[in-house]
């Protein structure tokens, strides 16, 4: 829920149709790895019957897919945490392709898909397929899926706006790292893997092996340029 909107009469109203214009742009997007709207109509694709008013004018509810496990902090081993990382990114390119940047990229913002619910949210992404069989189920040993969620507190990848000056532009949970480009101010693409490198592959319960912090390095100084170069890294190459 969007709440917070009593002393702005038309802001809900507003932020609902931001929000709506946002998600159906990503509606096309067939993506396992970056939230959804729900299509109430039965159909996944990101319609706007996703998102409703509340008769008190000043609540926003967003009905989303998929539902998944809830996270707190960085996966137990580097396995699951090079799985995690290889998702979000590819959440990331999407998000990025359809001309968004995420700007609040955390733990708490991707959800865990066991693997039956990731093949079945995989699944009612494909077009149907007459011959397809029904009892089709996951491969054995097929691994979980990681979502990045939240995305309320996404915006335009190229507003020209410099986060570093007054009033205060920057979001609270921001980690204490560089993400504003160093020229402009602005946050920017390049600002979502900084803030991925701060907040999902730093403080882990396990030594990072040297190339994963290669990797987390080079997102951290900028030395990617994409989150679909990102993706080519050795580290995220391994299985």
């Amino acid at each position: 829920m969007l709440e917070g909107w009593e002393d702005e009469p038309q802001g809900a109203c507003q932020l609902a149709a931001a929000v709506a214009d946002m998600y159906l742009a990503l509606g096309g997007v067939r993506c396992p790895n970056l939230v959804r709207l729900h299509c109430r109509g039965g159909n996944s694709g990101g319609g706007s019957g996703g998102i409703h008013l509340q008769p008190d004018g000043k609540t926003v509810v967003l009905y989303l897919e998929p539902v998944g496990l809830p996270l707190q902090r960085a996966p137990p081993s580097e396995a699951d945490l090079r799985r995690a990382v290889r998702n979000v990114l590819a959440g990331v390119v999407a998000l990025h392709a359809a001309g968004f940047v995420h700007r609040d990229i955390k733990w708490q913002n991707v959800i865990r898909l066991p693997a039956a619910a990731a093949f079945t949210t995989a699944a009612s992404q494909q077009p149907a397929a007459p011959s397809a069989s029904s009892g089709s189920s996951p491969a054995v040993g097929a691994a979980d899926t990681y979502v990045l969620i939240d995305l309320e507190h996404a915006a335009p990848a190229d507003f020209p706006l410099d986060c570093g000056q007054p009033p205060p532009y920057q979001l609270p949970t921001w980690p204490a790292a560089h993400l504003l480009d160093p020229a402009t101010g602005r946050y920017t693409r390049q600002s979502d893997l900084c803030m991925l490198a701060a907040a999902l592959m730093s403080y882990l319960p396990f030594s990072l092996s040297d190339s994963g912090c290669d990797l987390r390095q080079r997102l951290a100084t900028r030395q990617l340029l994409s989150a679909e170069a990102a993706l080519q890294h050795e580290w995220l190459m391994q299985e």
